[in-house]
């Protein structure tokens, strides 16, 4: 099945939802599952997984309906659950960027299921309208404009970032005024900069390494013992979260229920990774060594890191549902780590050692497959994480041997650069908006916690002004309304446009009554594929009598900027 036909399949499963979640009403579906796994389809969609994202949607009508579809058997919730939904209930958590009981990590009672279902109308269709544009999403390579801000310090002379959220809250480590080489934990946010502290000690030393959408921090701090701590921060006040039963543990990330992973000592004195939920720290194992590390865990609960096998190799893992899977390693390498996850189950690391020997390669996991990254042109790379559009961030070497933040996105790696006149980079952390931490170095070895934003430059694209008709003659009198076509072409469907972001010579997309954005979807050129065909009220136009051209701008569900261009002929009213 072509792209455009998966499109269109997923358009028409969409639509069918709502009449789907008024025969679940009877059945008792929670409408939490029922946004869960509309978010899910997406998620995917958005990542360009839309064969997943329609098999996603098909299986949810055929559970709301409870009827036969397609020549498939028909199916209960559980038996048609995607593998995604599977994990999740197997461990009781949903995602949801609410602070609610399912947020917490809590079940959703039969009690507080009820209102919701009685009020989803608009909730589905919101869902539906949402999903229905978000199917004609694919995302466009372009190059991109970046941005290097430096988030300075707490006072001193280095600062590291380490984690960002989608509210753009940056956390990671500086060294303060009067801590010396000794840093402390920072949250970054609205350009300021404040010190969480430390958990005591004569010590006095901290780092913050992770945040969820909720504000919670997660990082290491000395105690007032002198031993090295894991901790979770919240509403100003730093946690000890204990170890294993050895004197040291680490806190490397937390997901939005936050459940926390990380890495501590056992009281036979190994290192092992844990989670630490619900107050309990849990020893998750190992391959049969002496060591492991979790290093991140999405919001499904799913837990990514590394660990010695029998043999003393280090590989990566992924821990779900009780079960430590090995994940393998590149052709040709003998060593991996994981060290970020996504909510799509993509996991993203390298070599343990190929920033120190200078070879080893980033890697992408997905569907039990690893994928090489490759380089910016040098001998060594690494990833470290991943969002839910699929951007990967992490460190490369370049042909002169310098190492250098990257950005990999649909199959192209992207050097970040540095601060001005810094010669050295590392990309730590990404959110869901595409912004990036991590750090910048100077010649003489100072590194400064930066913040990377990206921006795709605009794709040139073709359109049609009142398709099939010249001159392209316009009344800016009229109170009627202009037609433009967006042409697909071999390098870009006009159907992945965002119509609520497109703008005519300034003049936005007009809407039906039901507020929804005119636009169609038909091949006006005759070349066989789809074009999008959007319509704008003609006294909207920013033209003047002079106007020899209009040029039309959006941005795609993707997020990649387009704009075209198309001669107008000003005619008088009439």
């Amino acid at each position: 099945m072509n792209h455009l036909r998966i499109h269109e399949e997923i358009r028409r499963n969409a639509m069918g939802l709502k009449a789907g979640l008024r025969a679940s009403r009877a059945r008792g579906m929670p409408l939490g599952d029922f946004a869960r796994r509309v978010q899910r389809a997406r998620a995917l969609v958005v990542a360009d997984r839309c064969e997943e994202a329609l098999r996603e949607l098909q299986d949810l009508r055929r559970s709301l309906i409870g009827s036969r579809s397609e020549g498939e058997e028909q199916g209960s919730l559980a038996r048609v659950r995607s593998p995604r939904g599977e994990a999740e209930a197997a461990i009781g958590r949903r995602s949801s960027d609410q602070a609610g009981p399912a947020a917490r990590g809590r079940r959703v009672s039969s009690r507080m299921r009820g209102p919701g279902i009685r009020g989803a109308a608009s909730v589905v269709t919101l869902l539906t309208v949402t999903v229905a544009i978000l199917a004609f999403a694919q995302p466009v390579s372009a190059s991109l404009t970046i941005t290097v801000t430096d988030l300075g310090t707490l006072g001193g002379t280095a600062s590291i970032a380490f984690g960002i959220n989608n509210l753009r809250q940056v956390v990671g480590l500086s060294n303060t005024t009067t801590s010396g080489i000794r840093p402390h934990a920072f949250l970054w946010q609205n350009g300021v900069m404040t010190d969480l502290g430390t958990l005591g000690g004569q010590f006095d030393r901290g780092e913050a390494i992770g945040i969820n959408d909720l504000g919670q921090v997660v990082g290491d701090s000395t105690t007032t013992s002198g031993a090295e701590h894991a901790f979770l921060w919240q509403n100003g006040a730093m946690t000890d979260l204990g170890t294993l039963g050895g004197g040291f543990s680490v806190a490397e990330g937390i997901n939005r229920s936050g459940a926390v992973v990380g890495l501590s000592t056992t009281s036979s004195q190994t290192t092992h990774a844990f989670l630490w939920q619900n107050g309990a720290m849990t020893d998750l194992g190992t391959f049969g060594g002496a060591f492991s590390t979790a290093s991140g865990i999405n919001n499904l609960g799913q837990v990514v890191g590394s660990s010695f096998t029998s043999s003393g190799a280090i590989h990566a893992f992924l821990w779900q549902n009780g079960a430590m899977t090995d994940l393998g390693t590149l052709p040709g390498e003998v060593q991996s780590v994981a060290l970020g996850i996504n909510d799509l189950g993509q996991v993203v690391g390298g070599n343990n050692f190929a920033f120190f020997v200078g070879v080893g390669h980033a890697f992408l996991w997905q569907n039990g497959a690893m994928t090489d990254l490759g380089t910016l042109g040098g001998t060594f790379s690494t990833a470290s994480g991943i969002n839910n559009l699929g951007q990967v961030v992490g460190v490369s070497n370049t042909s002169t041997g310098l190492p250098y933040a990257f950005l990999w996105q649909n199959g192209v790696m992207t050097n970040l650069g540095t601060l001005s006149g810094d010669f050295a980079s590392q990309a730590l952390g990404i959110n869901n908006q595409g912004q990036v931490v991590g750090t910048s170095a100077t010649a003489s070895g100072v590194l400064h916690a930066v913040l990377w934003t990206t921006a795709a430059l605009a794709t040139t694209v073709s359109i049609d002004i009142k398709p099939g008709g010249l001159p392209n003659a316009i009344n800016l009198g009229s109170k009627g309304l202009t037609p433009v076509a967006i042409l697909s072409t071999a390098t870009f469907d006009a159907t992945t446009a965002n119509p609520a972001t497109v703008k005519l010579a300034g003049a936005p997309v007009a809407l039906k009554a039901n507020g929804q954005p005119m636009a169609s979807i038909q091949d006006v050129n005759g070349d066989g594929i789809p074009d999008l065909v959007l319509q704008v009220s003609t006294s909207n136009l920013q033209l003047t009598a002079a106007s020899t051209t209009a040029t039309l701008t959006g941005q795609t569900f993707g997020g990649q900027n387009f704009q075209g261009t198309d001669s107008v002929l000003i005619v008088p009213p009439s």
